[in-house]
């Protein structure tokens, strides 16, 4: 999974590190699993390549907060990390792909419904490869995004709060740990009944490599 993040508020980054650091924490396998970290504003950077160092990760996650200023480039960024999984990704695992906004698109020269076309491309043709997109706040237009997610077939999960990723990073977990045959149509956030000791333990128990990216 990727994780591409923006941010203006101290507290706000504060939650998406923590709940970003769970979701390492109890879905990556040191030495087995990769996850790579990129951020967006303007541009989207990657902050750390592929890895299968768990304490690489940690250390580019806990730095996420000197980059969460500028605008939201969003759509143009998601392609972009996508390419770098076409780039610097094991083809033979699943790939799973994590963007966090709070802001809609201001900058991309990809359209919404380009974007989404592309994204199906490039990502979701793929059975194995999911994408989640969770809009955070009332300044993401969530008409907008579950018009691309349709489109592009990911899931958007809209939220109205940062404390409330960890809740969300917690489902999505679930579903990748029970089932990489995830079942699109019934993953929301009221349904989730799992703990992160339960992640973990599907997690060890899985002989399946993945790559990941926020």
């Amino acid at each position: 999974m990727a994780l591409v993040t923006r941010s203006t508020e101290n507290t706000q980054i504060s939650c998406a590190i923590k709940a970003s650091n769970e979701l390492v924490k109890n879905l990556h396998r040191d030495g087995l699993d990769r996850g790579c970290i990129a951020t967006f504003n303007s541009r989207m950077i990657v902050r750390q390549n592929f890895t299968r160092d768990e304490a690489s990760l940690y250390r580019s996650l806990n730095g996420l907060r000197n980059y969460v200023s500028g605008s939201t480039r969003l759509y143009d960024s998601i392609v972009d990390i996508i390419k770098t999984f076409h780039s610097s990704g094991d083809r033979t695992r699943p790939w799973i792909l994590v963007v966090v906004t709070d802001g809609d698109d201001t900058g991309s020269t990809l359209s919404l419904l380009k974007c989404a076309s592309e994204i199906s491309r490039l990502f979701t043709k793929d059975s194995s490869n999911f994408l989640f997109v969770v809009g955070v706040g009332d300044d993401v237009n969530s008409t907008k995004m579950e018009q691309m997610a349709d489109a592009g077939n990911f899931i958007y999960f809209p939220v109205k709060d940062f404390f409330l990723l960890e809740l969300v990073f917690l489902t999505i977990a679930h579903k990748i740990t029970t089932s990489l045959s995830l079942s699109l149509g019934s993953l929301s956030v009221g349904n989730y009944n799992a703990s992160w000791a339960e992640v973990q333990r599907h997690r060890n128990l899985c002989q399946v490599a993945i790559d990941y990216a926020f």
